[in-house]
């Protein structure tokens, strides 16, 4: 589903993407619970909180972590699905399941041109490391770093041949 929506709007021959940032997906989780993976959610009276329905937009989806962590700090739940950053916020515990890795998108004839190479300076400048590292569980290590759609995406490949 990620290749085909990308391919609408991404030609691998006249685009290329850049690494931004990446951050960690996982389960939210009250102190004490002793849930250390999804496989912990079936045990009886565990109680689960899915992310409130209808979220569209990013800002949306971060409010909607920071709801489960605040339900989960509150005792109304045991765990749920969301960021790192929101199970810090509330200082609870955090089971990481995924990494999401995020891209800027640019045509390849502007990769050298004056203004990708100053949002590339700033990418791998050290006031965007640290900034990025104040954030728990995002990572901009390879920020700026070049890398094909194809070789972005090889993953896709990997989880076809597992189904």
């Amino acid at each position: 589903a990620a290749a085909a929506a990308l391919g609408r709007w991404l030609d691998p021959r006249k685009h290329h993407l850049v690494h931004f940032v990446a951050r960690e997906q996982g389960l939210i989780v009250r102190h004490g619970s002793r849930i250390r993976s999804v496989h912990d959610l079936a045990r009886p009276r565990v109680r689960f909180i899915n992310r409130p329905p209808g979220r569209e937009g990013e800002a949306d989806r971060a409010n909607a972590d920071l709801l489960v962590a605040a339900e989960v700090a509150e005792g109304r739940a045991d765990a749920g699905f969301g960021l790192r950053a929101a199970a810090a916020r509330y200082r609870l515990d955090f089971v990481p399941l995924a990494t999401e890795r995020y891209f800027l998108a640019a045509a390849r004839a502007t990769l050298r041109g004056a203004g990708f190479q100053a949002l590339h300076q700033a990418l791998r400048s050290a006031e965007f490391a640290q900034s990025v590292a104040g954030l728990p569980g995002y990572d901009a290590s390879e920020a700026g770093a070049s890398e094909s759609i194809a070789a972005a995406l090889s993953w896709l490949g990997h989880a076809r041949n597992r189904l």
